[in-house]
């Protein structure tokens, strides 16, 4: 009896197994159902080899507004297998996405091929004014082939869109019939370009200026913080962290090309292209030294001690030197890259964050006191120390206006090197840190790692002019013109 009743438990036991791994299979083939949290339905997103970053894409910006509630974004993977993806935003209003484009969903995916991209609405609304005019839906399902499978290796990160004509949606009563497209990254035709890296995602983004739409991505392992573009050469150069590493991309393919791996090195911060890209130059954080690494061979070619806790680098041209902030130091060091050898030691007033040098000057961020300080390159003095936002962080100039990060006020400080004064403050949501400018278009591009995403800000007015959302703390940002 005892052995009847063991089997019968065991049967029991199976047949519990069989229903609880048929029920999860049946969620994972038909996707999640409204209202549930798609966050316990997939994987961490970097526990997945490769990933996948959706956008929705407006054929105009200025349509018709229409409040959407999204239910679910799934993708359907080779062997038949609806995969969803987590949610960055389960609403949206149409018209009011000022660039026209947004993040819709992300996820981490198995190797394989990629074909069709599934939504879900569950409500709709035309909005007029203040109130919201709940549409019909003609379905609540959208079912997009994409123009082009997705074929995802080991270590991919790549974009695809959902493009949406919400005019052509509205079919003149109160019923939404959305017309959708889907479609996969291609290298775009344009030339204006700029790339961000986003780090704790091993992705670097790309997007095209005359949008301002993210338009690709490529995956960079190893944490990839900062970026240097060489624009006569087609290459970006990327700091991959985590592994002590540059990796060397072709820009007009984005695909890998080169990694050079830097020996003793063990916590890069900070990276800058030296003239005529010879050479590359890293600062370590954990040895406190100045590294020259030749682009040629991959060789170090010299070192040197840089104060405590070094922070940020840049070039001066017409003094050839290598300018290194420090923290703990509170001092910058400039360098010889020649002889690799410090020729003047700067004692700050405060904590050394970014530089600029601009007109014979040397401006420095003093992330403690709140402060530019005004160093004259030509007489070792120091001319004037500006009040800005609180804690600045990087500086970038543009037709004689300096603009300065303050991490902390979540704003802009615009300078006036000729008044050494503050012209005016521009106010974003999030905490600015990197900068870039693409001079063609006049934008000067901001990182957010609060709102996860780069403002765009309008050199002529000194206004923001977008923001494109990322959904991943942005670093290092490159231009290529």
């Amino acid at each position: 009896m005892k052995t009847d009743r063991f089997h019968q438990g065991s049967k029991t036991q199976a047949l519990l197994v069989t229903f609880l791994f048929t029920a999860m299979a049946a969620i994972l083939v038909s996707g999640c159902t409204p209202g549930n949290n798609l966050k316990s339905t997939i994987k961490n997103f970097n526990n997945q080899p490769c990933k996948v970053s959706v956008f929705l894409n407006l054929k105009r910006p200025d349509c018709q507004k229409i409040w959407t509630k999204i239910s679910s974004v799934e993708i359907l993977s080779e062997n038949q297998l609806w995969i969803p993806l987590e949610l960055y935003s389960d609403e949206l209003v149409t018209g009011t996405i000022k660039t026209g484009q947004t993040l819709l969903a992300r996820g981490g995916l198995p190797a394989g091929v990629y074909t069709k991209i599934r939504l879900r609405i569950g409500k709709a609304a035309l909005v007029r004014g203040k109130s919201r005019l709940l549409l019909a839906l003609d379905t609540p399902e959208i079912v997009m082939s994409l123009s082009k499978p997705l074929y995802l290796s080991k270590g991919d990160s790549t974009c695809a869109f959902i493009n949406w004509d919400v005019d052509a949606s509205l079919t003149g009563s109160a019923i939404l019939k959305p017309v959708m497209k889907a479609s996969p990254q291609a290298i775009p035709l344009v030339s204006d370009l700029a790339y961000v890296a986003c780090p704790e995602i091993d992705t670097v983004y790309q997007i095209r200026a005359d949008k301002n739409w993210v338009c690709g991505s490529v995956g960079i392992s190893g944490f990839p913080t900062y970026l240097q573009a060489n624009s006569s050469k087609k290459k970006l150069y990327v700091l991959a962290a985590n592994e002590a590493s540059i990796k060397i991309l072709d820009s007009s393919t984005n695909h890998q090309i080169d990694v050079l791996q830097i020996p003793l090195i063990q916590e890069p911060k900070h990276m800058i292209l030296g003239p005529d890209a010879e050479y590359i130059y890293l600062i370590d954080r954990w040895t406190n030294q100045l590294i020259k690494v030749n682009l040629e061979n991959g060789s170090m070619e010299g070192q040197v001690r840089v104060g405590d806790r070094p922070e940020y680098m840049l070039y001066i041209p017409d003094r050839d030197r290598v300018a290194v902030s420090s923290e703990l130091s509170q001092a910058v060091s400039l360098v010889d890259p020649s002889s690799m050898k410090v020729t003047e030691t700067i004692m700050t007033g405060g904590v050394p964050q970014g530089l600029l040098a601009y007109n014979g000057k040397l401006y420095i961020a003093e992330a403690d006191s709140n402060m530019v300080c005004v160093y004259n390159l030509q007489t070792g003095r120091i001319l004037k120390r500006i009040n800005v936002g609180t804690g600045p962080r990087r500086l970038i100039e543009n037709n004689e206006h300096i603009y300065v990060t303050n991490y902390d006020s979540r704003t802009i400080s615009v300078l006036l090197p000729s008044q050494l004064n503050v012209q005016k403050e521009i106010y974003l949501k999030g905490r600015p840190l990197e900068m870039a400018i693409l001079d063609k278009r006049r934008w000067l591009y901001v990182g957010d790692g609060d709102s996860l995403g780069i403002w765009v800000i309008d050199l002529t007015s000194n206004r923001t002019n977008g923001f494109i959302t990322l959904g991943s703390k942005p670093m290092g940002i490159a231009v290529i013109q």
